[in-house]
């Protein structure tokens, strides 16, 4: 009623209003008296008003953003994909998930994989000597404690101790019960990180024990010779001295024909084959300073050394035959018993007794026969009879003389005599020294 009497009070004073649209075009509504596009994200169906689409709501004449889609968040008035490792459910913040913690517009982890940890924000491999169970710390081991981001060793296992901060064996002859430090047993010195006995000892099971042979000791451990190598607690050869070679772990000479450079093993020279141990030449030689060598007579050879046959004997490198025996080059050769008479050397050399001469290997009784020599020589005066064996007196005034395969003598006489010679016309051998020019053509003696 009010609002008809104020009406018909303008109207007669002659005031009139705009007229006001019924409803507008469709995607318009009516903003106060005029029509005008319907808003972003909002629906205009009636003419009249608009209406905000989900997740938007009004704010004056428009339509602003208040829930995001699904997998969305709202940061400040703006959708953005749900930030990694979280969940977005109500379309307008997130939550990161477990094991996650919120940084600015992400979520960063505070669990890290086993056997990782977390150092500030990042997961870094377990430190040495620690356990990462949970992805978060770490915990040290046992005799170890945290010390910034390691673990340092602070006791050692039962056996060892601490030798600036690292666990070593217990040294021999020392106790380490605290796994800290160790003492030395009684009888046992300390040296340095050592416990010693005397220099000519070392330390074996715990105890001071001899210096094994071919080695050399410090009071704490043994170090072989040269050419012996450690065995337990021996010193065994491994290799040998010059010219010598292991068999069977013992040095032997290199053998004849061969080269022993290694002192280990032999090498057989050329024109020598092993055999066995040896180094041999062909069956029909012997080896002789190093070389193969023609077998020496009257004996027989195997390729490496030679044996001298029965009743030889061994001389140097040469078989003669044996006391009281000559050699009989023309039976054989071989060895026969020295006749009688004689003495014979070890080269088969007859010597006739004095007065005796050689003939057909017998020592017969001859006069002017000369004691000891090897063809039954003559004493001074006297000369071989070719003819008939024996010695020969020489003719008087004769310095020397001789007989030729015929028989016949010839003399050097001594001086003012001569010694006639025999012609084609007369014969004036008279087989003794004649005075010069006694025996002449005309007067022959």
């Amino acid at each position: 009623m009010k609002k008809i009497i104020i009406l018909t009070m303008l109207l007669c004073m002659g005031i009139t209003t705009e007229t006001r649209a019924a409803n507008c075009a469709k995607g318009q509504w009516l903003n106060g008296s005029k029509c005008a596009v319907c808003p972003a994200n909002a629906e205009c169906k009636d003419g009249k008003t608009f209406k905000c689409n989900k997740n938007f709501a009004q704010s004056g004449s428009k339509c602003v953003q208040t829930t995001c889609n699904k997998g969305q968040w709202m940061n400040k008035n703006r959708c953005e994909a749900c930030p990694a490792n979280a969940d977005c459910k109500d379309g307008r913040g997130f939550a990161c998930k477990k094991n996650f913690t919120q940084k600015g517009n992400t979520c960063v982890s505070n669990t890290c994989p086993k056997g990782q940890w977390m150092n500030g924000s990042k997961c870094a491999g377990c430190p040495a000597n620690a356990t990462c169970n949970d992805g978060k710390a770490f915990k040290c081991n046992k005799n170890f404690a945290q010390s910034g981001n390691k673990c340092v060793q602070t006791t050692c296992n039962k056996g060892q101790w601490m030798n600036k901060n690292k666990c070593e064996g217990c040294p021999s002859g020392a106790d380490c019960k605290d796994g800290k430090n160790f003492v030395c047993k009684n009888g046992f010195t300390p040296s340095g990180n050592k416990c010693v006995c005397a220099k000519s000892m070392w330390v074996s099971n715990n105890k001071c024990t001899a210096c094994p042979a071919n080695a050399s000791c410090d009071g704490n451990t043994f170090k072989c010779n040269k050419n012996f190598s450690p065995s337990g607690n021996k010193c065994v050869q491994t290799t040998c001295g010059k010219n010598q070679w292991m068999n069977k772990n013992k040095c032997e000479d290199c053998p004849s024909g061969a080269d022993c450079k290694d002192g280990k093993s032999f090498v057989c020279k050329n024109g020598f084959t092993p055999s066995g141990n040896k180094c041999v030449c062909a069956k029909s030689m012997w080896i002789s300073n190093n070389k193969c060598t023609a077998c020496p007579a009257n004996a027989t050879c195997n390729g490496q050394t030679f044996k001298c046959k029965n009743k030889f004997t061994q001389v140097g490198n040469e078989c003669f035959c044996q006391g009281g025996y000559h050699l009989a080059a023309a039976s054989g050769p071989r060895c026969e018993p020295c006749p009688k008479n004689a003495t014979c050397d070890h080269r088969g050399n007859v010597r006739c007794n004095s007065g005796y001469h050689l003939s057909s290997g017998v020592c017969k009784k001859g006069e002017g026969m000369l004691n000891g020599t090897t063809s039954g020589g003559c004493d001074k005066g006297y000369s071989i009879d070719t003819k008939n064996g024996g010695c020969f007196k020489c003719p008087a005034h004769a310095k020397k003389c001789r007989m030729w395969n015929d028989g016949t003598i010839f003399a050097d006489c001594q001086e003012g005599y001569e010694w006639p010679w025999r012609t084609k016309k007369k014969v004036l051998d008279t087989s003794r020294c004649e005075k010069v020019g006694k025996c002449t053509l005309a007067n022959p003696c």
